[in-house]
């Protein structure tokens, strides 16, 4: 801490600060500083963090004080006995009345929630009396917690254009000149302003200060009327008269700012979407577009920030900290979620697609009233979606790799953390509770850039809430308490994953906390920035090790490349009635997730089909000839997109037998952009089912194995010319080929004569003696050490002890085996 032109003086914690702060500075903590702190939550709902943090400020203003009042700081002393002669009420009681006026600021967009959060305050400060006749009036903090949508609205506010909204005459045209420049040929021209203003520049800078001055005036008016309401007492004859004055001076202004706001959006080109019901094919029609008005923006609450806290905004460029836990959903339209509530037989995860598909379907054609609550519903997302993908303020959005826009799904977790940035001042310190995939998804790359380049990261502590931290989310759900100050870069800064008591954060970080470096970052995931959980310094030797090997995604010249593609889409292709739900003539089966596992098929039915003519119109977008071979006749690498790190396994891959389909859960290559042989693709098959690169991707991922995680993968590009190529090759055509589906697959790795009867293996104790030999190989090629292979190993809780230990075993005979050959 640094005051008044001393040296700073540097303090472990807030406990060494109380224990051995001066008088002078426990002074100034007490009377300078902490008055004008502003804490804030934008998304504060019932009021929780809000109700922690004044604890937190009671716990340092009484700490503060009793320090005071150890070194005899008389002033500190005196301001104390005046202020209990003015309070009935214990101490404790009008500290917090004092922090709930000064320090503490919420937003909500439901309203319901702002009045509760109100209530807790209250609830937690008259907790504080002893008695009934030490009860104070409760203070007014209407204009402290507020209804409003805190990612929509302004956070700056143009004087000049403001005023033009209300009519006032328009300011003069600023005047300039041609002038040529020397010596630059006949059309070098710049543009100069005249140094001698005209009348009409006169007119037009004396009226653009008096714009200035007026919009001014205007909010020293209002921060008036709100500082004399805060301070009167229940007595005030003219409280809910000098309340209805603000409120009707706000409504004026608010009138305004949402033309600016509207001006903004159509500045972008944002039109309204409204969602139509096509009534000869009784189904949803194409949406109509049209202007957006001020009532389509009005509807969606927005909260003006530069008018409603300008003192802190604008005067003071932001809030000191902000602590929030934001909404976690997708912003976009979700009919489940909609119809369960509102229609029968609807239930959210459990029922088929087609089936609710069609119950949704005679729903809306039956009920007129929910059909235009649903159609509402709909337009309620396309402009506002557009906005946060427009919008300046929201520029890290979407996520950009290798010069080409990402196609994610907005969240609002994303949103809010962007719009903390903006909110808090340069120095300011951020902490926000959100979902693991801030580190590693990769529609949150841009943010992960943001938080490295624009502020200083203090601590990142990752969750798996087993132990229902969060009850009704999914045990396996990871989520993490971000921390970070505004205005700095982040060269390192300490985490932990995985966490499941919350008791961990207060002693985070320790001297044993694991540093996680940007550079180490930039040189893993150079494209996603994505954060991989290390646990253990030995988890970054590794992970360094394996990095020697090219990501999937580049193109490695005379070799194998891979390029990834899903084929049909469940819910667009099956609206498009290209599915069928019964196997017939010319009908191939739609291979899905659960139809295979590592090196094989499961039992699982698939439950679709497709007519392959329709299916190669549909993948080509174009009648195709017969005579034309397409990549669902040949064999290819398949992987399992729906994973958790969590699982006993999260990258699950197979070669898909010929004449299938493949769906968005079950992505595979595109053979002719790849350029892979068989060989090779069994060769990546025995690769991607390790123990090592499974150990690698559950470090990044979180749920959900997008192309994007599979392309970060380092991994090496052996071809038939490499010795140690061969025998993954036929290790894991053994493993694929057990039915009479892969015997020309047999056949290409061992020989015309090959069938799954003389080289498939089903024997499940051969089989995993085989897979463990696999997984020793793949160990070696990184080079890995036994104790680096038996950590990654132990990080498969799940995976049966019998497997893991001759897998182990498997790896040290190898190691054994190329010592000796050394010799």
């Amino acid at each position: 801490l640094k005051r008044n032109g001393a040296e700073p003086r540097a303090f472990d914690d807030i406990g060494d600060l109380l224990l051995h702060a001066d008088g002078s500075l426990a002074k100034h903590l007490l009377q300078d500083v902490l008055p004008r702190l502003s804490l804030l939550d934008p998304a504060c709902g019932s009021g929780a963090f809000l109700v922690a943090a004044m604890k937190t400020l009671l716990g340092l203003t009484t700490g503060l004080i009793g320090r005071c009042e150890a070194v005899q700081e008389k002033a500190v002393l005196q301001w104390i006995e005046l202020e209990r002669k003015k309070h009935k009420a214990p101490l404790a009681y009008w500290l917090k009345k004092k922090i709930i006026t000064e320090n503490l600021f919420g937003v909500d967009i439901m309203e319901e929630a702002v009045e509760i959060a109100k209530l807790r305050l209250f609830l937690a400060l008259v907790a504080s009396a002893e008695k009934r006749d030490q009860l104070e009036p409760l203070p007014n903090i209407e204009f402290n917690l507020m209804h409003g949508n805190s990612l929509i609205g302004l956070l700056h506010v143009n004087p000049a254009r403001y005023d033009s909204k209300t009519g006032a005459g328009k300011a003069g045209q600023e005047r300039m000149a041609l002038v040529q420049e020397p010596g630059g040929g006949d059309l070098a021209f710049v543009v100069e302003s005249k140094t001698a203003p005209t009348k009409k520049e006169t007119v037009g800078a004396w009226l653009a200060e008096k714009r200035t001055a007026r919009y001014e005036e205007l909010l020293r008016d209002k921060n008036r009327l709100i500082d004399q309401y805060k301070k009167a007492s229940v007595d005030f004859e003219d409280l809910s008269a000098l309340k209805h004055s603000i409120e009707e001076r706000k409504q004026r202004a608010r009138a305004i700012l949402d033309k600016l706001l509207l001006d903004e959006f159509v500045g972008l080109g944002i039109q309204f979407h409204q969602a139509t019901w096509d009534v000869k094919e009784d189904k949803e029609g194409k949406a109509e577009r049209r202007k957006l008005s001020l009532d389509d923006l009005r509807a969606l609450d927005p909260f003006h920030w530069a008018y409603e806290f300008d003192e802190i905004i604008v005067n003071r460029g932001g809030f000191d900290a902000i602590i929030t836990n934001p909404p976690w959903e997708n912003f976009k339209p979700d009919d489940k979620e909609f119809f369960m509530p509102l229609a029968g037989g609807i239930s959210k995860n459990k029922m088929p697609l087609e089936d609710f598909l069609e119950s949704k379907s005679e729903v809306l054609a039956s009920d007129f009233v929910l059909r235009a609550r649903y159609l509402a519903y709909l337009s309620h997302f396309p402009h506002v979606n557009l906005w946060f993908r427009s919008a300046p303020q929201y520029e890290n959005q979407t996520a950009i790799i290798n010069g080409r826009r990402a196609t994610t799904d907005l969240n609002l977790y994303k949103l809010f953390l962007e719009q903390t940035l903006h909110l808090l001042h340069s120095g300011g310190y951020g902490g926000i509770v959100i979902p693991s995939g801030i580190y590693s998804d990769l529609g949150a790359t841009r943010l992960r850039e943001m938080l490295f380049e624009k502020t200083r990261i203090t601590s990142l502590f990752g969750f798996e809430n087993r132990r229902q931290i969060f009850e009704n989310v999914d045990s396996r759900f990871k989520f993490v308490v971000l921390t970070f100050r505004r205005g700095d870069i982040t060269v390192q800064f300490p985490a932990a994953f995985m966490r499941h008591d919350v008791k961990e954060l207060e002693a985070f970080p320790h001297t044993e906390t694991l540093t996680q470096s940007i550079e180490l970052i930039r040189r893993l995931s150079p494209d996603s920035l994505s954060i991989m959980e290390f646990a253990s310094p030995r988890d970054v030797t590794i992970a360094s090790k394996m990095a020697a090997y090219p990501l999937l995604l580049e193109r490695v010249a005379n070799s194998w490349n891979v390029s990834l593609k899903r084929e049909f889409h469940m819910k667009d292709d099956n609206a498009a009635g290209l599915f069928e739900s019964a196997p017939g003539a010319n009908r191939l089966v739609l291979l899905t997730g659960k139809m295979f596992h590592q090196f094989r098929l499961t039992s699982e039915r698939s439950g679709y089909w497709v007519d392959e003519q329709r299916g190669r119109k549909a993948l080509a977008g174009r009648d195709v000839s017969p005579n034309t071979r397409m990549d669902y006749q040949n064999y290819r690498w398949v992987y399992r997109r729906i994973a958790r790190s969590t699982d006993t396994r999260t990258l699950i891959s197979t070669i898909a037998p010929k004449m299938v389909f493949t769906e968005v859960n079950s992505p595979t290559l595109d053979l002719t952009q790849s350029g892979i042989s068989l060989q090779e693709q069994l060769f990546l098959c025995a690769i991607a089912n390790s123990f090592t690169l499974d150990w690698y991707l559950r470090l990044k991922v979180s749920s959900t194995l997008n192309n994007f995680y599979i392309y970060q993968l380092p991994i090496p590009r052996l071809t038939n010319s490499d010795m140690a190529f061969k025998p993954l090759v036929e290790s894991a055509a053994r493993l694929v080929g057990t039915n009479v589906k892969y015997d020309d697959l047999l056949r290409d790795v061992f020989g015309p004569k090959a069938t799954h009867d003389t080289f498939g293996i089903t024997d499940e104790n051969e089989r995993l003696a085989l897979r463990a030999e696999i997984d020793a190989r793949v160990a070696h090629l990184y080079d890995l050490t036994e104790k680096e292979f038996q950590h990654i190993i132990s990080t498969f809780p799940l995976v049966p002890e019998t497997t893991r230990v001759s897998t182990a075993q498997a790896y040290s005979r190898l190691v054994r085996k190329e010592q000796v050959g050394s010799l």
